[in-house]
Order: C-alpha cells, then sequence, then structure tokens
C-alpha cells in the first residue's frame, strides 16, 4: 500500500487546497478530514484503535486502515471544532461534542509520525506569547518589554517608563462575531497613551491588558518557514497611515509587499527557534527598526500565507507539499 499524507482541516481553509494541488501533480495519495463536520457527517465516520504493543491505528469512512506504517506525514491545519447533532434533551449535544473533540485529540497525540506542526507544540503555542517571547530571548533575539495586568496603577507607571506611549495588543485571537459571518471583526494593535489609560482606568480590572513597549518601525516581516527553507517578505507597513501600527489592517494600494533576504544570524536564530518549539513550520513576525535592528513580536504556528505567496510569487505552498511529501527522518 502506498504511504498516505493525512490533512486534519476544516472546510473553510482554502490554503489546504493550493497544498492538495500541488500533491495531486507529484502523485501522492493523501486524505483530507475537515474535523468541523465530524461526526454527523457520514463521510468523517471513523474508528481508532490501539492495539497490545501500543500501535495506533484509525479507519476513515471509505479507506483504508491506516497506522504508523501506512502513514507517511500529517498535517494539523486548523482542524474544527466537531459538529454537533441538533438539540436533545439532558444535553446530550453537548457531550457528543466533547467526546467528539477527545476522540480526536486522543488520535491527534498518539500518532508516532512526521506533524506539521506537532499537535501538542501548536497548543502550548497558541495564544501563548510571553512563553514564545521568553523562548526567542533565549535564542538571543531582542523582544518588546511586555506586561499582562489588570491593575490599572501597574500600567499606567508601564506606560510612563516608556516614554508615555505603548502598543495595547490581544492575547488571544478573539473574534467579534456582529452577526454577520462575513463581517467578523478583531482587536488590532493600537498605540495609546498613559491619558487615555488614565481615563479608562476603573475598566481594567475587568479583562486582562497586554501592552508593550511601542517599538518605531523602519519596515516589519513576516517571514514564513516550511522546515528550513526561509520565505521573507518586507511589509512596509508605514506607508500608509491605516497600518503604522498594525499590517493587518491592510492597504494593498499603498502598502508594498516584497521578498527579500535577512542576514545570515537572523536565518540560524530563525531555525534554532523553530526546533526549540518543535516546529516544522511557522509564521514569524518582526520589526525592523529604523537603526536596522530586528526585533520578534510573535510566531505563529497555524498562520497564514497565502495573499504573500500571491504578491512574491514565494513558492510557499509548494515547499508544504514537498514537505509532506518528503518528511524529514527526525
Amino acid at each position: 500500500m502506498k504511504k498516505c499524507i493525512v490533512i486534519f482541516t476544516h472546510t473553510g481553509e482554502t490554503s489546504v487546497d493550493v497544498v492538495v494541488s500541488y500533491l495531486k501533480k507529484m502523485g501522492e495519495h493523501y486524505i483530507r478530514l475537515n474535523t468541523d463536520r465530524f461526526p454527523v457527517d457520514p463521510r468523517t465516520s471513523l474508528s481508532v484503535g490501539l492495539d497490545k504493543n501500543g500501535t495506533v491505528s484509525f479507519h476513515l469512512q471509505g479507506q483504508a486502515n491506516l497506522n504508523t506504517e501506512n502513514i507517511k506525514s500529517c498535517w494539523f491545519r486548523q482542524p474544527g471544532v466537531p459538529q454537533t447533532i441538533l438539540a436533545t434533551p439532558y444535553g446530550y449535544e453537548r457531550l457528543a461534542k466533547e467526546e467528539s473533540k477527545a476522540t480526536l485529540w486522543s488520535l491527534y497525540t498518539s500518532m508516532d509520525t512526521f506533524w506539521m506542526n506537532n499537535p501538542l507544540a501548536t497548543r502550548s503555542l497558541k495564544d501563548n506569547k510571553l512563553h514564545q517571547m521568553k523562548a526567542a530571548v533565549k535564542i538571543g533575539f531582542r523582544i518588546p518589554d511586555s506586561i499582562i495586568t489588570t491593575k490599572a496603577d501597574d500600567l499606567i507607571a508601564f506606560c510612563e517608563i516608556h516614554g508615555g506611549e505603548v502598543a495595547l495588543k490581544m492575547i488571544s485571537g478573539h473574534v467579534f462575531n456582529t452577526g454577520d459571518v462575513k463581517n467578523l471583526d478583531c482587536v488590532y494593535t493600537q498605540k495609546i497613551s498613559m491619558e487615555e489609560i488614565k481615563e479608562r482606568k476603573e475598566r481594567i480590572r475587568w479583562c486582562p491588558v497586554f501592552a508593550q513597549e511601542y517599538i518605531p518601525k523602519k519596515v516589519e516581516l513576516r517571514v514564513t518557514v516550511v522546515n528550513n527553507a526561509i520565505f521573507p517578505c518586507l511589509i512596509h507597513s508605514q506607508e500608509s497611515k491605516r497600518t503604522l501600527h498594525d499590517w493587518r489592517r491592510y492597504d494593498f494600494e499603498k502598502v508594498k509587499h516584497e521578498k527579500t533576504l535577512l542576514p545570515v544570524e537572523i536565518e540560524n536564530k530563525i531555525i534554532k527557534l523553530m526546533q526549540q518549539l518543535n516546529l516544522s513550520f511557522g509564521a514569524f513576525d518582526f520589526i525592523l527598526t529604523p537603526d536596522d535592528e530586528y526585533v520578534f513580536l510573535e510566531v505563529n504556528s497555524s498562520g497564514q500565507w497565502g495573499w504573500i505567496e500571491d504578491i512574491t510569487k514565494m513558492p510557499i505552498s509548494e515547499a508544504i507539499a514537498n514537505t509532506l511529501a518528503n518528511p524529514p527522518k527526525s
């Protein structure tokens, strides 16, 4: 039996479609499980087994039985939350969802194969910026001075130390549902003054606030890493008022995106950090200061790359497909 690539994702993840197109050209056998359809959609019906020797296997509807002997690699690409049955008495739909989530997590974390990315590594990094920055410091990166607090006086003192203005950010990737699935919204990074903090002093205790020293920017970088292949993109965020503090506000008419080269020292640090965090894919965000110093902000183990690939023509999707088809031995 030809070895199989298994993709755990959700129905709306279009980046998977691009990678799959390369896998098809390469003649690779793959299975895509959209876990947001599990277990309601019959096509997602599966069995997971563990024998007395500790070998994990799973059987997906319409597919051959799979185990570590016939799985080439797995891609943990933003798997979706399992779908529940319609509301029933006694909360059975909640039970079904929790059991479905636990089943999938048991499967993910028991399979001994190459992962992009390892599910445990992905979970440990999600919404965990302090952990990421602490690891980056050990590698030798500069990071912004940071605070997470519900104490207004501490935030005011932090702001005062850093010149009366700080960058206010979200710790989590929370998205606000405005009632229209096409118009979801999030909180972007913004610069806030000490006076503005004082005006909102009484509200701070109701929700943790994440603030960092404001780092002056020459440009910003999104560096996508696939195994040991590095794809750096310069984002000229300071060319538009809209993107001064957060390039995710996108202004493609004014903000140039271009591929670039990184100093060898920075590339080496990135690879070391990937290894330390047990990642085979990472989307790094950096600031390049007016003094040409690289400042690490974060690494997203499930970051997007499609728009960068479209603009710069860097072969990121092809690199992902090649790594899944030819996984490193260790």
